[in-house]
């Protein structure tokens, strides 16, 4: 039995249909790679209304936030307001709210109906503020190469 995300049977790219033909309403990608030598999984759910996102190198979920464009709402500047609040875990983890809101941000930019994001996040401490930076942009590339909306 597997503790992995992302099941070895199972192919690593869109499962957006049931095993009968059937369209299935959530279209799911699962993506696996080694980042800074750890192994990580993304899992990125599409719903009708949301958008789910799981990024774990332990198999487990974490924290979960939410974050969402404050519609009509912008900064001085003019550029928009995002929204985050942690549904469950860690509190303040600054790191965590980095990825949501960058995450918020990228699906604003490419989801023509700006969804919601729920982010489910687990990530083994890192040695130093170098590799937390390499591993930030190495998972937000294999999100933007395998964006599924």
């Amino acid at each position: 039995m597997s503790t992995s995300l992302v099941d070895d049977s199972f192919p690593s790219s869109e499962s957006g249909s049931l095993s009968e033909g059937k369209h299935h309403p959530v279209q799911s990608k699962l993506v696996a790679a080694k980042i800074n030598g750890i192994h990580t999984e993304i899992v990125l759910n599409v719903y009708s209304d949301q958008i789910f996102v799981i990024i774990t190198q332990n198999q487990k979920l974490g924290t979960l936030i939410c974050a969402n464009k404050v519609d009509g709402d912008l900064t001085p500047s003019g550029t928009p307001n995002y929204s985050m609040y942690t549904v469950l875990g860690k509190r303040d983890d600054t790191i965590s709210e980095i990825y949501a809101r960058q995450l918020v941000q990228f699906v604003g930019n490419t989801d023509k109906g700006s969804r919601p994001l729920l982010l489910a996040i687990s990530l083994l401490p890192q040695k130093d503020e170098n590799e937390w930076k390499s591993t930030f942009n190495a998972v937000m590339n294999l999100i933007a190469d395998n964006r599924n909306w």
